[in-house]
This record gives structure tokens, C-alpha cells and sequence, in this order.
């Protein structure tokens, strides 16, 4: 698991949530000036520009949600693969996926006989799951995460904070998805949203983050993928 690319993504949030908290102190309606030592500019901060950081950061937070459980998924892929497991070697939920994987729905009944061949032919080789690359489509909350762990028999068990975690994941993706598909303005999100309530969101977010990532460390060193 590539945990160095997860410790990246959090020093890139921590700098960004410094020049965040730094911008949204200033006093806009004082008009203050913020001279660029190097030139004889300097920036007008405004109310806008502070709304829209607001929004930034909470899709900062969306996007190492997703992209952390992508990782973990392709590490759990990694392992399967290079212990070069069958398909009778696999526990039965990962066998699922995998023959859900290998089929498409509304195919023609040539097509179908040729896929089920391929899969008989299969079952006998090292299994290879597809890319889990692009399988959220911006959807990922605790209960996408809970449903992805429960197809390969991964259990968090107590997970600390759950019904905050639950709360802030699920407050994080519907705003990423209303500024995604342009249904609200940055500005607009960004005005109904308190700095307090981002600064939460992150610690809730990253502290579950952590949890999760250790415990797909676990169920890839126990080999809990296998029957």
C-alpha cells in the first residue's frame, strides 16, 4: 500500500488548511492589502476568495477519501496476484467479485457463452481482478466504504467515531458532488459553511483514514482474502 502517497496527500491538506485558516481571519470589509514582498503588487483579500477556499478544502478532503480507498482496493488486488491464487483459493465474497467482474449485464446469448468459457477457462489460472480505478463515479461515504469492505470480507469492527464519521463523510461527498455537478457556486457553498466545521470534517476524515488504511494493512498480512 502505498502509504508514503496517502502521507503526501495529508501535508498537502495540512498547508492548505495553514494559507485557509490564515486568508479566512482577515477582516475583508477592512479592504486589507496583502503586499508581495518580491514585486509592487499586492492582493485585495476578499469574502469571495474566502468562500471559495472553504469549498476547496472540503473537496480536498472528498478526494483523498476516494483516492485512499482506490489504493487500498489495489493493494488488496496486488496481494492476490502476486500470491498467485486460484480461483477455489479465494474466500467466497472475493470469488463473487471476481465472477461479477468477468460478467456484463445485457449481453447476447452469443456473448454469453463466450464469457462463461472464458470463465471455466479461468478458473483454473491465477486470478486478475479489474481496475478498481473509477468504480465510485464520487460517490464514496462510510456506507459505500462498509459495502466495498463487506465484498471482501473485511471487517472494521469498532470504528471510533463511527456515527461522526458517518456524518462527516456523508456531509463531504454531497458536497463535492453539488460542486462537481455545478449545482451550487463555490462562493454559494462556501458562504454556508463555517471554517469550525471544515477544521472538523478534516480531523474526522483523516483520523478514519488512518483507522482504515491499518486495518487493510492487517487483512493483507493475514492473507484474509483467502479461503
Amino acid at each position: 500500500m502505498q502509504k508514503n502517497k496517502f502521507n503526501q496527500s495529508i501535508e498537502d491538506i495540512n498547508d492548505f488548511f495553514s494559507l485557509l485558516e490564515f486568508i479566512d481571519s482577515i477582516e475583508t470589509y477592512k479592504n486589507i492589502m496583502l503586499p508581495n514582498p518580491t514585486t509592487p503588487s499586492s492582493l485585495l483579500v476578499t469574502s469571495t476568495q474566502q468562500k471559495c477556499m472553504r469549498s476547496h478544502a472540503v473537496l480536498m478532503l472528498y478526494n483523498i477519501v476516494e483516492a485512499t480507498v482506490v489504493e487500498c482496493i489495489l493493494a488488496i488486488f496486488d496481494a492476490i496476484k502476486d500470491d498467485h491464487l486460484k480461483y477455489h483459493e479465494l474466500e467466497d465474497s472475493l470469488r463473487d467479485q471476481w465472477l461479477r467482474s468477468m460478467i456484463t449485464t445485457g449481453d447476447s446469448i452469443k456473448t454469453r457463452i463466450a464469457r462463461t468459457k472464458e470463465i471455466i477457462g479461468n478458473i483454473s489460472s491465477d486470478i486478475l481482478f479489474a481496475d478498481a480505478i473509477g468504480r465510485f463515479n464520487g460517490n464514496v461515504d462510510l456506507r459505500t466504504i462498509l459495502n466495498v469492505c463487506k465484498d471482501f470480507k473485511l471487517q472494521l469492527r469498532a470504528i471510533p467515531n463511527k456515527d461522526g464519521v458517518a456524518t462527516t463523510l456523508k456531509a463531504v461527498k454531497d458536497a463535492r458532488n453539488h460542486l462537481a455537478h455545478g449545482d451550487v457556486s463555490y462562493s454559494n457553498f462556501g458562504s454556508t459553511i463555517l471554517l469550525s466545521d471544515i477544521i472538523k470534517y478534516k480531523k474526522d476524515t483523516l483520523d478514519f483514514l488512518s483507522f482504515f488504511i491499518n486495518r487493510v494493512e492487517q487483512y493483507i498480512s493475514n492473507k484474509e482474502y483467502k479461503k
